[in-house]
């Protein structure tokens, strides 16, 4: 993620005690958050050193931050917001690059009709000029005008490996975050407050990225998302 918006009436009464020192460390922080797309590293020196620490001044500054504006878990230190925004980029991502395919498919079909159409016309027309000319002697073969033939130049939309994909089981994918309608869903069904929602998605992917085999796939992830919230806060 190259860049993310910055609401400044938003920033400044979110960082209205911060001192010059812990309002650097904080920017780079977030800028850090969104290079990567993914929770802060645990591991303090891996930490400091990528936040470019020089001195204790500058490491008590990253603690400062970190107590009041993150989230330590087991995939590393979480901001909330950053999480949100890089939601929102990932989904704004896969959409463009839907609209892109759909482009592109549209365009090769209307390719595939122009093509098939161009040399259905030749053949007509060829067919034509041959029937206009005399009749040839008796003793030649008669001429056969064989035209090319459009059925089933065409197919619809979806190939048969997708059809055939319906329906089996799939893992979570590597770089799977929680979709807002998913994350509402917890919140409105069991009070739960936005920031633990977080915290249990991340527990979801870690748990389900990391097992192995059969077991770690699923038909519906959904569903699997709901059962896990459920069994989180004890409703099952």
């Amino acid at each position: 993620m190259n860049h993310y918006p910055r609401h400044i009436g938003d920033y400044l009464k979110k960082t209205l005690g911060l001192s010059m020192r812990q309002d650097g460390a904080y920017n780079r922080m977030m800028d850090l958050y969104y290079t990567e797309e993914k929770p802060l590293p645990l591991v303090r020196v891996d930490l400091y050193d990528s936040l470019r620490c020089r001195d204790k001044a500058d490491r008590d500054a990253v603690e400062h931050c970190l107590r009041k504006f993150f989230t330590e878990t087991s995939a590393g230190f979480v901001n909330d917001r950053c999480e949100e925004e890089l939601t929102k980029y990932h989904e704004r991502s896969e959409s463009a690059k839907r609209s892109i395919s759909a482009r592109w498919d549209k365009r090769n079909t209307n390719e595939l009709i122009s093509n098939d159409e161009r040399n259905t016309n030749v053949s007509q027309s060829n067919a034509e000029r041959n029937t206009s000319h005399k009749p040839v002697a008796s003793s030649q073969e008669p001429i056969t005008i064989k035209t090319k033939s459009t059925s089933g130049a065409l197919k619809p939309n979806g190939s048969a490996a997708s059809h055939a994909a319906a329906g089996q089981a799939t893992r979570l994918s590597e770089d799977w975050r929680l979709p807002p309608d998913w994350k509402q869903w917890a919140i409105d069904a069991h009070a739960l407050e936005p920031e633990r929602v977080v915290r249990i998605s991340l527990a979801f992917r870690d748990f389900w990225i990391g097992k192995p085999g059969s077991g770690g796939t699923k038909l519906n992830w959904q569903a699997t998302w709901r059962n896990w919230v459920r069994k989180e806060v004890g409703d099952v």
